[in-house]
């Protein structure tokens, strides 16, 4: 069986195999909350088969990560990571199912790690 038919039975992206994924910007900006932890949000895929899943936080700019501080009355440093960081320190997160990108209270997009 070819490979691509492969990794299309388990529904990944090849992006996520090669380190990039066009739904998120180069670099991010993630809530350190010091002692190597970071903002996470839950967040329930869509149907049909929904889950909640834990996600690092992640923001395309200052603004949207302070917003969204100010939402959930959250304090913490703003660090910019490039988006390999974002998702090796994701990796790091046993509980960590991926990163989410944040626009307001959404998660606009997904970025599995496990």
């Amino acid at each position: 069986m070819p490979l691509e038919d492969i990794l299309s039975d388990l529904d990944i992206e090849v992006n996520d195999v090669l380190g990039g994924d066009e739904s998120f910007p180069d670099a991010v900006v993630m809530i350190s909350l010091g002692s190597g932890r970071f903002a996470a949000v839950n967040a329930t895929t869509p149907a049909p088969d929904p889950m909640t899943v834990g996600l690092l936080a992640t923001f395309a700019s200052e603004q949207d990560a302070e917003a969204w501080s100010a939402i959930y009355d959250l304090t913490g440093d703003l660090v910019t990571k490039t988006f390999e960081e974002a998702r090796e320190i994701a990796v790091s997160k046993p509980s960590v199912h991926g990163l989410g990108l944040q626009q307001g209270e959404r998660t606009v997009a997904i970025h599995w790690v496990r």
